[in-house]
């Protein structure tokens, strides 16, 4: 589930448009093939109106069945099939008693047999308000999504093995006048306490793959509104670890539908659990109570990770420089060390480099809090 929030200040009443013309539709189809794979497009009540687009689709009407009480479809196919060109078969449905557009059902033919078989489509949603305008409030599309490739008879054939959904919704809209109109969407409440079951304020909750977000308030409340319907994940910001942009990770998981409100509550991790953690993962340090911990992350100048990196901690002493640990770090380039023997005010030095042939980046540090966080930048491959 991935989920980006967008808005705008324009003073359209257009919300999500057709990508093409009625005429392209007609001509060249509703999936296009690039470089990047194939596109699906979704007509909208504009196509079905074009001059162009009744001159290439026939027309017929389709009743409904009990679960559209009310309705009346208008059916449209492509009056013609082309070899290669991936038309439509849909279904434009309007309420007869209120007299609105409710919603465009279809399905795209000519698909290949692999293809075919997963039925991909799509639906567009139609809202009137109450100054009589009509917004696409919500549209989805089904399409295919991972392959797979198999030996058969002699010959590769790679094939789809399912689908995957995209699409959007308006969450809220604003006119002049003060006409404001709102989805029913889901609102979450998380009751955030830390391991003693004492209110957390002032944390940071995310879900995973979207910008949703919220800071628990002084109960240790925190909500987010405008949720789409699906599965969420959640995490937690830890202030200390944002130079290295990681956030803790946990067990929260839900899935929402629209209009409710769903309450949880989220025993919070510290820097220091993900910490001991990954030392625990590796096996570098099973036991870390009451020890200095040290993470890192290694980037490159445009602030991407960089993988298998080279690192090590040397304490400052009396004779020089004293090796404590060395390692390479994973491949999101981040880098642990949990059985610190350090003290207060001591001085450690971290040595990062790319590889064994890249130059040295050495970090001096003073040991101040037990946990310790290094982000480290190095420079362009030979530089």
């Amino acid at each position: 589930m991935v989920v980006e929030i967008d808005s705008t200040s324009s003073s359209s009443t257009i919300s999500f448009t057709a990508a093409r013309s009625a005429k392209d539709f007609v001509v060249s189809g509703f999936v296009l093939n690039d470089r990047d794979g194939a596109i699906f497009n979704a007509p909208d009540a504009e196509t079905l109106l074009d001059d162009d687009f009744r001159d290439g689709y026939c027309f017929e009407i389709r009743r409904a069945d009990r679960a559209r009480a009310n309705q009346v479809g208008l059916r449209f196919i492509a009056a013609h099939t082309q070899r290669g060109r991936i038309d439509v078969d849909g279904t434009l449905w309007v309420d007869t008693v209120a007299r609105r557009l409710r919603d465009i059902e279809f399905t795209y033919q000519n698909l290949p047999a692999a293809i075919a078989r997963l039925h991909p489509g799509g639906q567009v949603r139609f809202l009137q308000l109450d100054n009589g305008i009509v917004i696409v409030d919500r549209w989805s599309l089904r399409t295919p999504a991972r392959t797979v490739t198999t030996r058969v008879a002699g010959r590769t054939v790679t094939a789809p093995t399912g689908t995957q959904q995209t699409g959007g919704a308006i969450a809220s809209a604003r006119w002049p006048g003060g006409l404001q109109w709102d989805a029913p969407l889901a609102v979450l409440q998380v009751d955030m306490v830390d391991s003693l079951e004492a209110p957390e304020s002032g944390r940071t909750l995310l879900l995973a793959n979207t910008n949703y977000q919220a800071v628990s308030d002084s109960d240790g409340v925190a909500t987010i509104g405008r949720l789409l319907p699906g599965p969420y994940t959640g995490a937690v910001r830890d202030p200390r670890l944002d130079s290295i942009s990681i956030a803790l990770t946990t067990s929260f998981a839900v899935t929402v539908a629209d209009g409710e409100k769903i309450e949880r509550r989220l025993r919070v991790p510290t820097a220091a659990d993900y910490i001991a953690g990954r030392c625990r993962a590796s096996s570098s340090e099973p036991d870390s109570t009451g020890k200095f911990l040290i993470i890192g992350r290694v980037f490159d100048r445009e602030n991407k990770p960089i993988g298998q990196a080279l690192w090590s901690i040397a304490i400052q002493t009396p004779g020089g420089p004293e090796m404590v640990q060395a390692g390479i770090a994973s491949s999101d380039g981040i880098f642990e060390y949990c059985a610190g023997p350090f003290h207060l005010n001591d001085q450690i030095v971290i040595d990062t480099r790319r590889s064994a042939e890249d130059p040295h980046v050495l970090l001096p540090l003073t040991v101040k809090d037990r946990i310790i966080v290094v982000p480290v930048t190095l420079p362009p491959e030979g530089g």
